[in-house]
């Protein structure tokens, strides 16, 4: 739903099945959508709302991935975040921070997941929210247990400090 400043409706849609976490006003006067139901749904909408693409990443399945944060790159692409959990034969289970670099059009450009201690089982850290830093890298912010997570990426999201 859009509104005006008065809080006048000026247009409102409904997308399917589901529910968004995430959404960013793009250059473009159009917005970047992102959420999940069974799989994570990234939708590109014009000014008015109306769908100019709309992706798909990953089925239910093992492993499961969740899906927090998106926001358009300085290269007119996008970067979203969120986690990938693994489940172990004793119903254990490791979640891990997950990131996604796409490009104008939806295409994935890269993708890491980032193991933070894989011995240990029922590690439970997330990522909750990134943004891209003037120098073209990203930081990522999280959870890791029962503490924050704060990582610092460069452009190809591999891990500053």
């Amino acid at each position: 739903m859009k509104l005006d400043e008065n809080g006048n409706i000026q247009w409102q849609k409904i997308y399917g099945q589901g529910y968004f976490t995430s959404m960013q006003q793009t250059e473009d006067k159009g917005y970047i959508v992102g959420g999940h139901y069974r799989n994570i749904s990234i939708l590109k909408l014009d000014e008015n709302g109306n769908i100019q693409w709309q992706k798909t990443y990953y089925s239910a399945g093992e492993p499961t991935y969740g899906f927090s944060s998106i926001q358009q790159t300085l290269d007119g692409g996008y970067i979203f975040a969120g986690k990938i959990t693994y489940f172990t034969e004793d119903f254990d289970f490791n979640s891990y921070p997950w990131v996604v670099k796409l490009d104008a059009s939806g295409n994935i450009q890269w993708q890491k997941a980032y193991e933070c201690n894989p011995s240990e089982y029922f590690v439970i850290s997330e990522a909750n929210d990134i943004m891209q830093t003037p120098d073209k890298g990203y930081i990522l912010a999280g959870k890791f247990k029962d503490g924050f997570l704060l990582l610092k990426l460069d452009a190809n999201g591999n891990i500053q400090f």
